[in-house]
């Protein structure tokens, strides 16, 4: 028999909400618990500002804080490298959970 985790909603992404249903598991997973542990521990904003980030603010793609939570949750996941990053760079569940967007829309204003 399988286990029942009981759904919940992220603090990071409002919008979205784990469940445990087979039909709409992801190998991945387990990247947005992570990230929420991340979140509720404050890591990511601790490191910020020790870091000093030498690129041109006008050619930045990815800011720092997403950059570090891919390097965390490859790490954690066991990837290698970064070059790993390439493999899960369609996988829904790891682009939110590397994501610094909020998951905020027009139809949940108040809940952000």
């Amino acid at each position: 028999m399988g286990e029942t985790l009981q759904p919940f909603t992220t603090r990071f992404n409002r919008s979205l909400r784990v469940e445990s249903r087979a039909e709409r598991l992801t190998g991945d997973a387990g990247v947005v618990v992570l990230r929420e542990i991340m979140e509720r521990s404050g890591i990511v904003e601790w490191m910020i500002p020790q870091l000093t980030d030498p690129r041109r603010q006008e050619d930045v793609v990815h800011d720092l804080a997403s950059l570090i939570r891919t390097s965390v949750l490859l790490a954690a996941q066991g990837w290698r490298d970064h070059d790993d990053a390439d493999a899960l760079r369609d996988d829904p569940a790891f682009r939110l959970a590397v994501s610094s967007a909020s998951g905020c829309t027009r139809e949940c204003p108040g809940r952000c």
